[in-house]
């Protein structure tokens, strides 16, 4: 295994063996920690080649960074004994928006374009009237969820489909397999937890420990095969050699600039 990801994977087996011997409140803190902490790594590789990236996975760079602050917003207010589940909540529909920008990337057909277009202003026009007739604010909304999950699903199953069918390169060097497949695994994994998200995640329920574990474990598995996709999109790699070129390059200004001045001086 590359040393790069063994480093990255062992303090987060650390995180999850030492779940089973921790207290509840120090668990569910942990889990927090988990799910932040697996985010920062595809974060990190699609910031480092951003420029190299194609508009598709600039969007979904964009929605990892915001997965990052609606986790480390949620962990904070959950430090603090505040409310914290409506961020979920408004991250879902954030989270559809930009999804379905990067999936429309990935069908050429101008039908299928126009049909994921137009399911963004149905879909928060829909959202919005459920959260404007909510008595609740600070809760999942499980219906809402639900048809993210079914939508996504779909989706990631078309595009492997296509890819499988159309890539013109192996599979495990096509980043769109990998990036759909995390979506996969992640929306398929949680459907039937989103569906029941309203009655699982309450405080004091039996299976609220066990969800939450279970939520996490799906979110660190799709974080590890997103940053394989962005990995093999091969931007992180050039990101990096311009930033170990740069110093260099300064150096080199520098001198020039100090020989030039001492050549001055002499003259």
């Amino acid at each position: 295994m590359p040393s790069f990801l063994l480093s990255f994977i062992q303090p987060v087996l650390g995180l999850i063996q030492s779940v089973a011997t921790d207290s509840y409140s120090e668990t569910l803190n942990k889990i927090f920690l988990l799910s932040v902490f697996t985010v920062i790594f595809p974060l990190s590789l699609g910031t480092l080649g951003f420029k190299k990236l194609d508009k598709a996975f600039r969007y979904f760079t964009v929605l990892l960074l915001l997965v990052l602050i609606s986790e480390a917003s949620a962990y904070a207010l959950a430090r603090q004994y505040k409310p914290n589940l409506y961020i979920y909540d408004i991250f879902s529909a954030i989270e559809y928006v930009f999804l379905i920008l990067v999936f429309s990337r990935w069908f050429p057909n101008r039908g299928i374009r126009w049909i994921l277009y137009s399911s963004i202003p149905i879909f928060l026009i829909i959202w919005s009237s459920g959260k404007y007739f909510s008595a609740e604010v600070d809760k999942f909304d499980s219906i809402f969820l639900s048809i993210e999950s079914v939508v996504f699903v779909i989706l990631s199953v078309l595009t492997l489909v296509k890819e499988m069918r159309d890539s013109s390169v192996l599979l495990v060097d096509n980043p769109v397999f990998w990036i759909a497949s995390g979506l996969l695994v992640y929306f398929a994994g949680n459907l039937f937890v989103f569906s029941l998200i309203e009655q699982l995640f309450r405080p004091g329920v039996d299976t609220y420990h066990g969800i939450w574990i279970i939520h996490t474990a799906l979110n660190v598995t799709k974080n590890i095969l997103f940053s394989f996709g962005i990995l093999s999109t091969g931007a992180p790699k050039y990101g990096w050699k311009v930033i170990t070129r740069r110093p260099r390059s300064w150096w080199s200004l520098i001198w020039r600039k100090l020989r030039k001045s001492k050549e001055i001086e002499q003259n």
